[in-house]
């Protein structure tokens, strides 16, 4: 077995180099300077790169309906969502298609779009099925679907942060069936995060007018959702799913705020339009007394910024400001504002989704702000293309433009691990209801706790997989520095076999220990396969490193990693190694103990 010394020096170069790694050999592109379209960048760009896109409205081919292709790269605008615009104006059209296994290397940042139309289709603005992406900083509004107006996603644990979803909806031609998720729907398995979003104004013909969710554990993270309608959760609608909702806001939503069908939730530290509190820590029923200012509506009234009154979720949430993290670049919300002065959040988080500390191009401070972009939700959806200024460039791309050659779309490597030259793993497909599936595709994590928080500073908040998704450690004690080591605090691994022969369930786990007092929020996890030197990480088992961030919560909790049948194969193998370990915030050291076990296989 490969000692716990040799997998450190292993372990630690493979993360290092992996974090850095994209930056080595990046390079810039420029829309439409260098490239006369959003999509001809993409398609030229390779992993790593960037593609930054100037200010001005983007139409037509090449500038809707894009898709990473499975690229690690960023896409993000120059100077932001107010500045930068991909208007899609058409029906069958969308923003962005991720369903190419996209982790939280491929991130989209810094745009509006608005005017997707998918009528007989899912997510407006944004799909993305089996893929888990990183989208930050955008703004979603007027775009139209059958199922998730600005966004759908499917089996996905992608991460939407600091984003607005305003004015969106979903409907159905057929007045038998129904629409759902007007602002977004999740669907089928994953564990998708929102978080710091505002949804509003959004409108389902039948489930979830801000969001919905049927048979997807989301968690959602200080988010406000309010003036959202549709028949049935017209906040949010769960079926069939246990759900995370912490330091939310769920106000003035007709009909129901919150409706859940199947599941269990855990809410916590959220301020509900109910009769009563939601059962849980922290949660209130008082007005929160919303208001405009300088990006919109959605801020908290503050006698210190002139109201009469302060609101109540102010200082009222789980942890404090500082240790509440996440999109790509980290942002905190001590970095954010509720209050219509943009001074940021400081000691307990406030309740609810912030906006910048700048304030908008066209605002011009005064002592009342008067900027209202609140629309009234309607039942019948438009896509009619809302007015584009005339001081911002459009781009349209003409026949007389070429793009650049596009360079091969890179799929990442088959994780197949080939022990020798003649002997192949098995490549069986899983035979159970498992949610597993072997190293060549990507298995569906189940990390979600729906346990309820303890009444001190720590949370309940969950996140969800892959790669680069930045927070901080989620506690009010001292964040333990990359040299840390706190005894007894690690995982170990569970293998159901260290033989396996044809029929055998092969079901790996790792049991995630924490003697406390103290709780750790989006702690990352790492998971790797060992086949002789080839590695291959969890959750996308390919050989780019790739990890999860998890809740480590006081006590011992198993989290399922892989499962299958093992199938009828030729040949045999040892000493194939899994290692598994709990990484500091900036993935530089241990985190307490981690654990190696071998297996192999005979016919």
């Amino acid at each position: 077995m490969i000692s716990r010394q040799f997998v450190l020096r292993s372990f630690l170069p493979v993360v290092m180099a992996a974090a850095s790694s994209v930056t080595i050999y990046a390079t810039d592109l420029y829309v439409p300077s260098e490239f006369a379209t959003i999509g001809a960048a993409i398609s030229a760009a390779v992993n790593g790169d960037t593609v930054f896109v100037a200010d001005g409205i983007f139409t037509g081919n090449g500038n809707r309906n894009l898709n990473f292709n499975g690229k690690t790269i960023t896409v993000q605008s120059e100077n932001g969502p107010e500045n930068c615009i991909i208007s899609c104006d058409l029906t069958n059209t969308r923003g962005f298609l991720f369903n190419h296994s996209e982790t939280y290397d491929s991130v989209l940042r810094g745009f509006t779009i608005r005017n997707g139309s998918q009528p007989y289709a899912e997510g407006g603005a944004i799909s993305c099925i089996n893929a888990s992406p990183m989208i930050t900083e955008c703004v979603f509004s007027n775009n139209f679907a059958l199922f998730g107006g600005a966004v759908h996603l499917e089996n996905s644990n992608a991460i939407i942060a600091h984003c607005r979803i305003l004015d969106n909806s979903v409907d159905n031609p057929d007045p038998e069936l129904g629409a759902e998720g007007g602002g977004a729907d999740c669907y089928n398995g994953g564990t998708p995060l929102f978080f710091d979003c505002l949804f509003m104004g959004n409108y389902a013909k039948s489930f979830g007018g801000g969001l919905n969710t049927d048979n997807s554990d989301f968690q959602a993270v200080n988010c406000t959702f309010t003036e959202n309608e549709c028949e049935i959760g017209a906040g949010i609608s769960v079926k069939s799913a246990d759900v995370i909702i912490e330091n939310c806001i769920i106000w003035n939503n007709p009909v129901d705020e919150v409706s859940f069908f199947a599941g269990d939730p855990s809410i916590t530290y959220t301020c509900i339009l109910r009769e009563t509190p939601w059962p849980g820590d922290g949660n209130i029923v008082l007005d929160p007394l919303l208001l405009t200012g300088p990006w919109g509506f959605g801020y908290l009234s503050a006698e210190s910024t002139g109201q009469t009154a302060d609101s109540p979720c102010i200082d009222s949430g789980s942890l404090g400001a500082i240790d509440i993290c996440n999109g790509d670049p980290l942002i905190c919300l001590n970095q954010v504002s509720t209050m219509i002065n943009h001074l940021p959040d400081s000691d307990q988080v406030d309740m609810g989704s912030h906006f910048p500390l700048n304030f908008p191009t066209s605002y011009t401070p005064s002592p009342t702000p008067t900027i209202t972009p609140t629309q009234e939700p309607t039942v019948t959806p438009s896509i009619t293309p809302t007015h584009e200024p005339t001081s911002t460039p459009t781009f349209t791309p003409t026949g007389t433009q070429t793009p650049p050659t596009s360079t091969p779309t890179q799929q990442p490597p088959t994780a197949t691990p080939t022990p020798t030259p003649t002997q192949q793993p098995p490549t069986a497909t899983p035979t159970s209801t498992s949610t597993g599936t072997l190293p060549t595709s990507t298995p569906t994590p189940t990390i979600t706790n729906t346990a309820s928080p303890t009444p001190t500073a720590t949370t309940t908040s969950s996140t969800n997989t892959p790669t680069h998704t930045p927070t901080r450690t989620a506690t009010e004690s001292p964040t333990p520095t990359a040299t840390t080591h706190i005894p007894d605090l690690g995982v170990s691994i569970d293998l159901s076999e260290s033989v396996f022969h044809p029929g055998d369930w092969f079901d790996l786990k790792v049991i995630v220990s924490n003697p406390g007092p103290d709780e750790y929020l989006f702690q990352p996890l790492a998971v790797v396969l060992d086949a002789y030197g080839l590695f291959f990480w969890y959750p996308g088992w390919t050989e780019d490193f790739t990890y999860d961030r998890i809740i480590v919560r006081v006590g011992q909790e198993p989290i399922d990693i892989l499962a299958f049948e093992w199938p009828a194969v030729d040949g045999s193998a040892r000493g194939i190694m899994v290692h598994a370990a709990l990484l500091t915030q900036e993935l530089t050291a241990l985190f307490g103990e981690m654990d190696s076990e071998e297996f192999g296989w005979d016919p």
